[in-house]
Protein backbone atom coordinates (compact mmCIF):
# COMPACT_ATOMS: atom_id res chain seq x y z
CA UNK A 1 0.00 0.00 0.00
CA UNK A 2 0.74 3.67 -0.38
CA UNK A 3 0.86 6.51 2.16
CA UNK A 4 -2.65 7.47 1.27
CA UNK A 5 -4.31 3.96 1.21
CA UNK A 6 -2.21 3.15 4.33
CA UNK A 7 -3.81 6.01 6.10
CA UNK A 8 -7.37 5.07 5.52
CA UNK A 9 -6.54 1.54 6.99
CA UNK A 10 -4.21 3.44 9.99
CA UNK A 11 -7.49 3.01 12.30
CA UNK A 12 -8.94 0.19 11.35
CA UNK A 13 -8.14 -3.36 12.83
CA UNK A 14 -7.56 -4.86 9.33
CA UNK A 15 -3.63 -6.07 9.72
CA UNK A 16 -3.21 -5.06 5.92
CA UNK A 17 -2.49 -1.50 7.25
CA UNK A 18 0.97 -2.79 8.33
CA UNK A 19 1.28 -3.78 4.32
CA UNK A 20 3.20 -0.82 3.69
CA UNK A 21 6.36 -1.35 6.52
CA UNK A 22 8.11 -4.23 4.31
CA UNK A 23 8.56 -1.41 1.68
CA UNK A 24 9.13 1.45 3.97
CA UNK A 25 12.17 -0.93 5.07
CA UNK A 26 13.07 -1.59 1.88
CA UNK A 27 13.59 1.87 0.49
CA UNK A 28 15.55 2.94 3.85
CA UNK A 29 18.86 2.19 2.46
CA UNK A 30 18.00 5.36 -0.35
CA UNK A 31 16.91 7.78 2.11
CA UNK A 32 19.83 8.81 5.26
CA UNK A 33 17.21 11.18 7.13
CA UNK A 34 14.55 8.16 7.53
CA UNK A 35 16.58 5.90 7.98
CA UNK A 36 18.22 8.10 11.23
CA UNK A 37 14.84 8.94 12.22
CA UNK A 38 13.54 5.08 12.10
CA UNK A 39 16.61 3.62 13.97
CA UNK A 40 15.99 5.81 16.67
CA UNK A 41 12.69 5.63 16.88
CA UNK A 42 13.85 1.63 17.32
CA UNK A 43 16.32 1.96 19.78
CA UNK A 44 13.56 4.18 21.86
CA UNK A 45 11.23 1.44 21.60
CA UNK A 46 13.50 -1.88 22.32
CA UNK A 47 16.61 -2.33 24.07
CA UNK A 48 17.35 -5.25 22.33
CA UNK A 49 17.02 -4.36 18.60
CA UNK A 50 18.58 -2.01 16.26
CA UNK A 51 18.29 -1.33 12.54
CA UNK A 52 21.52 -3.17 10.58
CA UNK A 53 20.86 -2.83 7.16
CA UNK A 54 22.31 -6.24 5.85
CA UNK A 55 22.30 -7.28 2.72
CA UNK A 56 21.96 -11.56 1.79
CA UNK A 57 21.24 -12.85 -1.13
CA UNK A 58 17.46 -13.43 -0.42
CA UNK A 59 16.72 -9.95 -0.41
CA UNK A 60 17.99 -8.68 2.62
CA UNK A 61 18.47 -8.47 6.93
CA UNK A 62 16.95 -5.43 8.56
CA UNK A 63 17.60 -6.08 12.24
CA UNK A 64 20.28 -6.62 15.23
CA UNK A 65 18.50 -8.73 17.94
CA UNK A 66 19.95 -9.40 21.08
CA UNK A 67 23.48 -9.79 19.78
CA UNK A 68 22.42 -11.41 16.46
CA UNK A 69 23.34 -9.76 13.33
CA UNK A 70 21.32 -10.22 9.78
CA UNK A 71 17.42 -11.40 11.77
CA UNK A 72 14.60 -11.19 9.45
CA UNK A 73 11.57 -9.22 10.43
CA UNK A 74 9.63 -12.48 10.98
CA UNK A 75 12.64 -13.69 13.41
CA UNK A 76 11.83 -11.47 15.80
CA UNK A 77 10.33 -11.86 19.33
CA UNK A 78 6.52 -9.88 19.60
CA UNK A 79 7.45 -6.78 21.65
CA UNK A 80 10.51 -6.12 18.89
CA UNK A 81 8.15 -6.91 16.02
CA UNK A 82 6.28 -3.87 17.21
CA UNK A 83 8.65 -2.13 17.90
CA UNK A 84 9.24 -2.05 14.20
CA UNK A 85 5.74 -1.72 13.13
CA UNK A 86 5.47 1.66 15.52
CA UNK A 87 8.75 2.91 14.70
CA UNK A 88 8.33 2.60 10.72
CA UNK A 89 4.46 3.80 10.82
CA UNK A 90 6.03 6.91 12.77
CA UNK A 91 9.00 7.26 10.40
CA UNK A 92 6.61 6.85 7.22
CA UNK A 93 4.03 9.10 8.56
CA UNK A 94 6.22 11.52 9.95
CA UNK A 95 4.24 11.32 13.35
CA UNK A 96 3.84 15.38 14.46
CA UNK A 97 0.91 16.90 16.03
CA UNK A 98 -1.09 13.88 16.07
CA UNK A 99 -3.44 12.30 18.76
CA UNK A 100 -2.43 8.81 19.33
CA UNK A 101 -4.77 5.87 21.02
CA UNK A 102 -2.68 2.56 21.75
CA UNK A 103 -5.07 -0.16 23.50
CA UNK A 104 -3.18 -2.41 26.55
CA UNK A 105 0.47 -2.13 25.62
CA UNK A 106 1.18 -4.88 28.48
CA UNK A 107 -0.16 -7.25 26.28
CA UNK A 108 2.89 -7.91 24.09
CA UNK A 109 5.68 -5.87 26.35
CA UNK A 110 7.19 -6.95 29.03
CA UNK A 111 5.93 -5.18 32.51
CA UNK A 112 10.00 -4.68 33.65
CA UNK A 113 9.96 -2.78 30.58
CA UNK A 114 6.79 -0.97 30.38
CA UNK A 115 6.86 2.15 31.34
CA UNK A 116 10.42 3.18 29.13
CA UNK A 117 8.66 1.90 26.63
CA UNK A 118 5.51 3.95 26.59
CA UNK A 119 8.18 7.00 27.73
CA UNK A 120 9.95 6.06 24.49
CA UNK A 121 6.34 6.20 22.63
CA UNK A 122 6.29 9.82 23.84
CA UNK A 123 9.56 10.88 21.85
CA UNK A 124 8.57 9.76 18.60
CA UNK A 125 7.58 12.44 16.61
CA UNK A 126 7.22 16.33 17.99
CA UNK A 127 3.81 17.23 19.89
CA UNK A 128 1.41 14.62 20.04
CA UNK A 129 -0.72 13.36 22.41
CA UNK A 130 -1.48 9.60 23.35
CA UNK A 131 -4.05 8.22 24.69
CA UNK A 132 -2.78 5.08 26.39
CA UNK A 133 -5.43 2.44 27.65
CA UNK A 134 -3.77 -0.27 30.38
CA UNK A 135 -4.37 -2.31 33.17
CA UNK A 136 -1.26 -2.11 34.73
CA UNK A 137 -0.89 -0.34 38.16
CA UNK A 138 2.80 0.31 37.96
CA UNK A 139 2.19 1.90 34.21
CA UNK A 140 -0.77 4.27 35.68
CA UNK A 141 1.46 4.75 38.63
CA UNK A 142 3.90 6.35 36.47
CA UNK A 143 1.76 9.05 34.73
CA UNK A 144 1.36 12.55 36.73
CA UNK A 145 -2.17 12.44 38.40
CA UNK A 146 -3.43 15.29 36.15
CA UNK A 147 -2.47 13.41 33.44
CA UNK A 148 -4.92 10.40 34.16
CA UNK A 149 -8.23 9.10 33.49
CA UNK A 150 -9.53 5.87 35.85
CA UNK A 151 -12.58 4.41 34.39
CA UNK A 152 -14.80 2.30 37.25
CA UNK A 153 -11.51 1.84 39.83
CA UNK A 154 -8.81 4.20 41.78
CA UNK A 155 -7.54 7.44 40.24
Amino acid sequence: LGALEQSLLRCSKDPQKYSAVPRFLGQLGNDLSRRRVFAEALERLSPTLRYAPVKTPDGGAYFSSRGRIGVHYNELSGSEADAVLIAATASMIGLCHSIVVLDRPELYVPAARLVSWVQGLAMLGVDNQWFVATLDAGLAASVERSQRVALGGES
